[in-house]
């Protein structure tokens, strides 16, 4: 909530340079179904992660059984598991520390633009100087604030003609993958 606060103070300005009077703009508060919509996209995350455990663990068994692996050869193939989940613990921090900002930015933007009734554009800016080619392919990307960049089930051509669908959930900020460095930017649409 604190960073949406923050995100406010920023947006208001890029109102305010607009001549868009923000003077009817109340402090950033999240409501009941943007911490819905939050919500189900953690449990969306937390059923992914498990899935993938599950998922390393089911073709180590597998594997146990096709090549008649000994019990050590199995304890020492579930462990180098954890070892991943290690790295998938560093990742998903990242990756959500990340996503709680740009979701922070873009509720704090929808309630402004609800407030004073201008019409807001989020545009997808990629960060880094060697995006990977699907970010590349959103950089600079227009489209409303309730509108998504990519939807669930749709795809994006990335900059090498490689094509990734997106099967996790509706890219409503810049976001497309774990590590995504990308971030939100906003004009106002006279």
């Amino acid at each position: 909530m604190a960073q949406g606060q923050t995100e406010q103070v920023a947006q208001v300005a890029l109102l305010q340079q607009s001549g868009i009077v923000t003077s009817n703009v109340t402090p950033f508060n999240l409501t009941a179904e943007q911490i819905k919509r939050y919500n189900s996209y953690l449990n969306n995350v937390a059923r992914s992660y498990s899935d993938d455990t599950a998922k390393a663990i089911r073709a180590v068994l597998e594997r146990a059984e096709l090549e008649s692996l000994s019990a050590q050869q199995i304890r020492s193939n579930l462990k180098d598991i954890v070892k991943l989940d290690d790295y998938r613990a560093v990742r998903l921090a990242r990756t959500e520390t990340l996503r709680a900002g740009g979701n922070a930015s873009l509720l704090s933007m929808e309630q402004i633009q609800a407030e004073t009734g201008a019409e807001i554009k989020k545009i997808w800016q990629v960060n880094a100087s060697d995006p990977c080619p699907y970010c590349a392919a959103l950089d600079g990307t227009e489209v409303g604030l309730r509108e998504s960049f990519v939807p669930v089930g749709g795809t994006i051509v990335g900059t090498d003609g490689s094509i990734m669908v997106n099967d996790f959930v509706s890219m409503e900020i810049a976001n497309s993958h774990p590590n995504c460095r990308c971030s939100l930017n906003y004009k106002v649409v006279q």
